[in-house]
């Protein structure tokens, strides 16, 4: 996950229409623990959440991947972001952040409300914009 601070136009109506739904339902975000996980012969990358729970959820065919967005007010300098995010939900309905990360801010969690294939369909389309998964809603 790259943060820098520089507003990043979405690069479609489609999703300048997704990013400011994702904003008008900002305050439905949760705070995910992380949790530090690993199997016989592997451990969770940096940086590779989306792989991290599929590697999980084939281990653990109990729990559930939930795609969203981890959601930056950075409203003081005019625009929300949210970066492309996975996580789990266990069993029980909890869910656990199995990603270690060099940031040390937990941030909040958005589901992403679309389905996994919209999903990484916007998200392709932003890494091939902008080299990562962010998208901006300007305020």
């Amino acid at each position: 996950m790259s943060l820098h601070l520089n507003y990043l136009k979405p690069p479609s109506k489609a999703h300048r229409d997704y990013a400011k739904a994702l904003y008008d339902r900002r305050n439905e975000a949760i705070y995910i623990p992380k949790v530090n996980v690993e199997l016989p012969n592997w451990k969770p990358q940096i940086n590779r959440c989306h792989d991290n729970c599929a590697e999980w959820y084939l281990n653990n065919p109990n729990c559930e991947i939930v795609h969203g967005w981890l959601s930056i007010d950075l409203t003081a300098i005019g625009f929300y972001r949210f970066i492309a995010h996975s996580v789990i939900k266990n069993l029980d309905g909890s869910f656990i952040d199995i990603t270690p990360s060099l940031i040390q801010t937990n941030y909040p969690f958005l589901k992403g409300s679309l389905d996994s294939d919209q999903y990484f369909e916007a998200t392709d389309v932003l890494h091939e914009h902008f080299g990562d998964s962010n998208l901006d809603h300007w305020i």
